[in-house]
């Protein structure tokens, strides 16, 4: 019985060894390598200049409530229902927006704060038009304004805008 477990062992040990150079034998993977291409294209800095200041102009200051003035991107006006309303001297802004000619940009404005006045007049609501268009061209800008009626006086608002390539 001995003998026999010997041959299965010596038989198992020498299959061990043809299959152990069986895969010594196979080919090694090599490693692989290439060169591949890098596009790049170059885009000026966007830049935003002030053509035309937003004015709000002159207005009659609502009497007992809030209410909203809004000059439009276009420079017409509306209101909210209330005693105010505009006098004169109201027109949109204007932002040149500059930068690779051609190349489609986006475009939106945010409100800031307002000081200068008695009172309390917010500024709620930028508008720009176009949103979206080619760049080294005008964009009109509007806004609206929320005047308590203890509003008085001459101040400034600010508003920001921000563009980038689309």
């Amino acid at each position: 019985m001995k003998q026999v477990e010997r041959k299965i062992l010596l038989w198992s040990g020498v299959a061990l060894c043809a299959a152990a150079g069986l895969l010594l034998d196979s080919p090694v993977a090599s490693p692989a390598s290439g060169t591949f291409g890098v596009t790049l294209e170059t885009f000026e800095e966007i830049t935003l200049t002030e053509v035309r200041i937003l004015d709000f102009g002159r207005i009659i200051a609502p009497t007992g409530s809030t209410q909203t003035f809004t000059v439009h991107p276009d420079g017409s006006t509306s209101t909210s229902s209330g005693t105010g309303h505009f006098l004169s001297g109201q027109q949109g802004g204007v932002v040149y927006v500059a930068g690779s000619d051609g190349e489609f940009f986006t475009i939106d404005g945010t409100p800031g704060s307002c000081t200068g006045f008695s009172g309390i007049v917010t500024f709620t609501e930028v508008a720009v038009s176009p949103t979206l268009g080619t760049l080294d061209q005008p964009v009109q800008v509007g806004g609206t304004l929320e005047v308590d009626s203890a509003a008085q006086g001459q101040g400034t608002c600010a508003y920001n805008v921000s563009a980038d390539y689309q």
